[in-house]
């Protein structure tokens, strides 16, 4: 019984948690995001999953219904693979996109809907873009601070 218990555990986050942690984990490359609690970030994981199943509905129901699909697993496999991997990772990017070059947000003001800002902390907003750059920052007090500003 313990080892059903613990493959139905593992069938339900591959399931329910993996997609929604592939589209988010693309995302994150694009956008980034504030740091939240792992509940909130399991729920994330959980919608996004769901709204992948809502694209993929006439996939699902051709696995479950369809006999072709029965009748040829190795196909069967396949979309699922691509159904669970592939399309989260489809939609990261996409998403990504739309988030990038301001789509998202145009369209919810369209409909009334104002979104609050994704980006962590002011410095992010000024010196996201910068790859590489050397830097002198005056302070408020007149003092300056100087040094490299890059990755690490």
């Amino acid at each position: 019984m313990e080892k059903i218990d613990s493959l139905q555990t593992a069938f339900y986050v591959l399931a329910f948690v993996v997609p929604g942690f592939i589209w988010h984990s693309v995302l994150a490359q694009f956008v980034r995001q504030k740091e939240q609690e792992e509940k909130v970030f399991l729920v994330r994981c959980f919608t996004l999953s769901c709204i992948n199943y809502a694209f993929c509905s006439g996939l699902v129901y051709l696995l479950l219904y369809g006999r072709y699909l029965q009748t040829r697993p190795i196909w069967g496999a396949l979309v699922w693979l691509v159904i669970l991997l592939v399309m989260p990772a489809v939609m990261g990017v996409l998403s990504g996109i739309l988030i990038q070059r301001g789509a998202l947000t145009n369209w919810l003001s369209r409909i009334g809907v104002e979104r609050s800002s994704v980006i962590p902390t002011a410095w992010d907003v000024r010196f996201g873009d910068i790859a590489e750059v050397w830097m002198i920052v005056t302070m408020t007090d007149g003092s300056t601070v100087a040094g490299f500003f890059g990755p690490g």
